[in-house]
């Protein structure tokens, strides 16, 4: 999996060396705060983790002439409520996302566009379940998730006055593959930890930023919605003490993320 992100690097230099030819590069950043509920959900086992996160974003943008090679990124903490074997809240919460595409802008005329993309994305969490007990007396351990994916969407830009503009986005992500490190060792001396990949699954996410300018800064902001669903990982065995007493393996799963976002642009 270590070669996907190469590619789509090495893609997107490979048009903006052919295109800076004819053109200049022309760069625009944005810097922001974005604030979303959470829940985190494995239906087959009524387990539910939800809670409130808080997090950065940074994006950057070269344009060459109507093609463009797109950069975002985020990093937020949430701390969240278990439910599952008994209860248990104050559950510290991790998240870094990156990604990188092209795009490709579609005048539509009088300063509307629309913009199609794709390119790669890496969401990375982790979750420290591991320092908690819950109310049943049943010991939790750290998890970490990580997908690699395909992000494939549409951007609108659409003028609603001359000091405003929405700009809505619908994106479909397609799963290349998961990995979910389970540090069982944490709660149970002597188990060996996991080490699972899925395969399947596919995300959804939408936003509608409203844009107009505070003293001459751009100003973006709006709602904004996430959506994961993952089919059940492959099973590993489950080692104690070096020998095997079964299997692991990670529950199919969906995770929702709903907020809104606020941003600066340069």
């Amino acid at each position: 999996m270590s070669r996907i992100p190469s590619v789509s690097i090495a893609a997107a230099v490979l048009l903006l060396s052919g295109a800076a030819a004819a053109q200049p590069v022309t760069w625009s950043y944005g810097f922001g705060v974005e604030v979303h509920r959470q829940e985190y959900r494995e239906p087959s086992i009524d387990v539910t983790e939800k809670g409130w996160f808080g997090g950065l974003t940074g994006d950057a943008i070269a344009a060459l002439g109507l093609w463009q090679l797109r950069i975002d990124g985020r990093v937020a903490y949430g701390m969240m409520s278990y439910s599952g074997s008994g209860t248990e809240d104050g559950i510290d919460d991790y998240v870094f996302e990156g990604r990188v595409m092209i795009g490709r802008v579609l005048p539509l005329g009088g300063g509307n566009r629309i913009t199609p993309y794709a390119g790669y994305g890496y969401r990375v969490l982790f979750d420290t379940l591991g320092r908690h007990t819950t109310s049943t007396g049943a010991v939790g351990y750290d998890r970490l998730s990580q997908y690699h994916y395909v992000p494939i969407g549409i951007e609108g830009g659409f003028r609603l006055s001359q000091n405003w503009a929405v700009k809505p986005t619908a994106e479909f992500d397609w799963l290349i593959r998961g990995f979910q490190d389970s540090y069982l060792s944490q709660a149970v001396g002597g188990l060996g930890d996991l080490h699972n990949t899925q395969d399947s699954g596919w995300g959804l996410r939408g936003a509608i930023m409203f844009q107009t300018a505070v003293q001459g800064t751009a100003i973006e902001f709006g709602p904004f919605v996430r959506y994961w669903d993952i089919d059940q990982s492959n099973t590993k065995p489950v080692t104690f003490q070096g020998v095997t007493v079964g299997g692991g393996f990670e529950p199919a799963n969906h995770t929702i993320e709903a907020g809104a976002a606020l941003k600066v642009v340069f």
